[in-house]
């Protein structure tokens, strides 16, 4: 408590900036941002276009977060909480069988890569201490820059994400409530 309140009655500390890098670093480079490695074993291989192979997803970035995190000091307690919006821009790549990944582009190399690459965008409208307690993420899926040829990869991308997305969003979230938490108590 700040020297101004000895009373304890009432102090607000903001942890925004520390959640915000925390948020990035959980996300994107802790758990190396992979939300699910293998389309076949999750179920998501069924024929077609989409058969064989493996999809390898994973957040990149931080697109934006908005909202806040604090500790609030009431009557000598702490209580913590937080409360984001999230865009995250991901990406995932699928081996292609015999090395082609039906893109006519050429690499650096003058070959044809061997690798499908999808892009995207993961809107999680509430990130909040309740979504870790609850263990309940609501988010939604989108892909850039669709191409026919890929819909088969693309559909499956978005799948796979929604499948272990929520899973992945909510163990970041409780690792962040966790720390907020022993923030507020020290």
């Amino acid at each position: 408590m700040s020297a101004w309140n000895a009373a304890g009655t009432w102090e607000e500390r903001g942890h925004t900036d520390w959640a915000r890098a925390r948020l990035e670093a959980l996300l994107c480079v802790e758990h190396d941002g992979f939300i699910v490695a293998d389309a076949a074993a999750a179920g998501f291989v069924g024929g077609g276009d989409d058969e064989g192979g493996d999809v390898r997803a994973r957040v990149v970035s931080v697109k934006s977060c908005e909202g806040d995190a604090s500790v609030v000091m009431i009557r000598g307690k702490p209580k913590h909480g937080f409360d984001f919006e999230l865009k995250l821009d991901w990406s995932a790549t699928f081996a292609c069988d015999g090395g082609a990944s039906g893109d006519d582009d050429e690499d650096s190399d003058g070959e044809t890569p061997s690798a499908i690459k999808v892009k995207g965008t993961i809107v999680v409208p509430e990130a909040s201490r309740d979504v870790a307690e609850d263990e309940e993420c609501y988010f939604e899926v989108k892909v850039d820059d669709r191409k026919p040829e890929h819909k088969a990869k693309e559909d499956m991308c978005v799948k796979v994400l929604k499948a272990h997305g929520e899973a992945f969003l909510v163990k970041a979230l409780k690792t962040l409530d966790a720390e907020l938490r022993e923030r507020a108590s020290s």
